[in-house]
């Protein structure tokens, strides 16, 4: 009886705690015993319940499922995006990469029409020269970035290489500091074309959100040259005839 008694009061006691605190559960599955401090458009800021005292922890709204308060409320966060958005949730216009490069998976970008940028040409663009995609996507920093690495590894790999002439005909010799040096740079050199590749995705997918929330129709439209030949009223033949076209494309529903 009084082992009874015991058990039972420990129950009660661990559901008064369970009761007295936040539980964030991830969409992986996890829970996480917390005091939820602020639920904004993109995150849950929040300090763990074992330490209340402590830092400030900040969650990305997307990872989370649902949110059960201390006084048996919920938040459930909708898995799937409505409204054929990327991100379930209203979204600002004008934000920058570092602002959104948490928010999207480039692994689920799906091409539409009316994209701004084409992953695959800033990566080739990027791989002809180091930083060239970024630029072109409006990241100058990280341009600058990857061509002065680039350049300072190349760099550093001719540096490394002995030359020695033999009749006037140079002979090089690559040392084991210039292999080294060489991997690294094959390395961030495919790095450099990633990253292009994963910048342009991911801005795709900010302006699809941007165009869903706005309600606009996803179609492109665009001004092509076009050369054709015309009658002509002169020698009864045809004459070759340039111009603009203007094209819009909807895609099928």
């Amino acid at each position: 009886m009084k082992k009874l008694l015991i058990i039972a009061m420990a129950l009660l006691g661990s559901a008064m705690v369970s009761r007295a605190q936040d539980v964030i559960t991830l969409r992986d599955g996890e829970n996480i015993l917390a005091k939820v401090l602020e639920v904004s458009q993109r995150d849950i800021k929040y300090k763990k319940f074992t330490n209340l005292n402590g830092p400030t922890y900040t969650v990305d709204i997307i990872q989370v499922q649902m949110i059960r308060y201390e006084n048996g409320e919920k938040d459930i966060f909708n898995e799937e995006p409505a409204g054929g958005m990327n991100y379930p949730g209203p979204v600002l216009e004008d934000l920058k990469y570092r602002e959104i490069k948490n928010l999207y998976n480039s692994k689920n970008y799906i091409k539409q029409i009316g994209d701004r940028y084409s992953p695959g040409w800033l990566g080739f663009a990027s791989f002809i020269i180091p930083g060239l995609g970024q630029a072109i996507e409006g990241e100058w920093w990280r341009a600058a970035g990857f061509f002065l690495g680039s350049v300072t590894l190349s760099s550093i790999v001719s540096n490394n290489i002995n030359v020695t002439y033999t009749d006037g005909v140079a002979q090089y010799e690559a040392t084991p500091a210039s292999r080294i040096f060489a991997l690294a740079t094959l390395a961030f050199d495919i790095w450099n074309i990633c990253d292009a590749v994963h910048v342009a995705k991911v801005k795709n997918m900010y302006y699809q959100d941007i165009r869903a929330q706005r309600g606009l129709a996803d179609f492109d439209v665009r001004l092509e040259p076009f050369v054709a030949s015309v009658p002509s009223p002169v020698n009864q033949g045809f004459t070759p005839s340039a111009g603009l076209s203007f094209k819009v494309t909807i895609p099928n529903k």
